[in-house]
């Protein structure tokens, strides 16, 4: 029967319309397995507030370093001057001048070391949270990468489900009228067959006039829109 020819040309492009779909989704799919690029901006924070840590530790090394030579100048030049080794006056009060601009400088380095400790706190504080949202991000992301997994698996199965009925339609359909359905498949985007729906046809939107849709519905023979040139399907 004609009716027959379009009925199985709608149902094979539900078929091939869902299989459309679920290629475009699987592509999507493979493009986002093991790509990390979710991750780059977290592991830029991390790295970032890593790097802040390592300077600001570096640095406190070296006020650290610096205090501790200068004390030992310190303690070398004290027990110097009141060992009772210098005798000269002059010799004494240079001695003296000296020690007590290297406490000056002691006093300000400790309060610089003092400072540079709140700054390496902070440092780890930062690193701290910056690596626990790196953590967040990449459990976030492995679950992800698990639900595209399953997600690939159940497309898989539903693709071959779609193939296996595709299969049984083409055994059935007019192979005059396949052959042009597959045609127009190529050169219409995939969508072959258009419902017509509230006088319009849905494959281009234009409404269409009275007498084609009334062939479209009662035609023993394929319909074509007079405007996009797909095939009609009207129930």
């Amino acid at each position: 029967m004609a009716a027959r020819k379009v009925e199985v040309l709608r149902e094979l492009q539900e078929v091939d319309s869902a299989l459309d779909q679920i290629r475009a989704r699987a592509a999507r799919i493979a493009e986002a397995w093991g790509n990390r690029a979710p991750l780059e901006t977290v592991t830029r924070e991390r790295d970032a507030a890593h790097a802040t840590l390592r300077q600001a530790q570096a640095a406190q090394r070296d006020l650290d370093l610096q205090l501790e030579k200068l004390r030992a100048k310190v303690r070398a030049d004290s027990e110097k001057l009141y060992s009772g080794r210098v005798r000269n006056p002059r010799e004494l009060q240079d001695l003296q001048a000296e020690v007590e601009q290297d406490q000056r400088l002691i006093s300000s380095l400790e309060d610089r070391t003092l400072a540079q400790m709140d700054v390496v706190e902070a440092a780890q504080h930062a690193a701290a949270a910056a690596d626990a949202q790196y953590t967040r991000a990449e459990e976030a992301w492995r679950r992800d990468q698990l639900a595209l997994r399953d997600e690939h698996a159940t497309l898989k199965q539903q693709s071959a489900e779609l193939l296996a009925r595709r299969q049984a339609l083409v055994q059935q359909a007019d192979p005059a009228a396949l052959r042009t359905y597959e045609a127009l498949r190529r050169s219409k985007g995939g969508l072959a067959v258009a419902r017509v729906f509230q006088h319009s046809c849905q494959g281009c939107r234009v409404t269409i006039p009275t007498s084609e849709e009334q062939r479209a519905r009662t035609s023993t023979e394929l319909v074509f829109c007079s405007s996009c040139g797909r095939i009609l399907y009207a129930s």
